[in-house]
């Protein structure tokens, strides 16, 4: 997916992104963990994070790029923008409409580090 569907996530938390715009050259594109089934009326096809992509460093001295993890939280909503139950035992949200994401964590690692996970606490 094109990294700048992600900037309004990125720019609604300042304070835990404002450093990857400073720090990194940001990629074109990101990929998304998570795309929803057609089973989803509404919402089939959607992409839902944890979003990862690599990112150079801006400073010259640094080697390599980084494997950068955006973790999300989505909350689906129905059609009044009310959000379904979120708890473990609660069936999928099939009818939602929309789906709300918020930023909860950037994790920065090496990017063999894919092999172990999208490092999401």
């Amino acid at each position: 997916m094109e990294l700048s569907e992600l900037l309004p996530l990125l720019r609604r938390k300042p304070d835990l992104s404002g450093f990857l715009f400073q720090a990194y050259d940001l990629p074109a594109s990101a990929f998304a963990a998570v795309r929803l089934a057609s089973y989803f009326t509404q919402l089939g096809g959607a992409r839902v994070g944890p979003y990862l992509f690599e990112a150079r460093p801006r400073d010259p001295s640094a080697t390599g790029a980084a494997l950068i993890s955006l973790c999300t939280e989505a909350q689906f909503l129905d059609s009044a923008g009310d959000p379904f139950p979120s708890g473990e035992q609660d069936p999928p949200p099939v009818e939602a409409t929309t789906v709300r994401e918020e930023l909860t964590a950037i994790v920065i690692r090496e990017p063999a580090a894919i092999e172990r996970g999208f490092g999401c606490p």
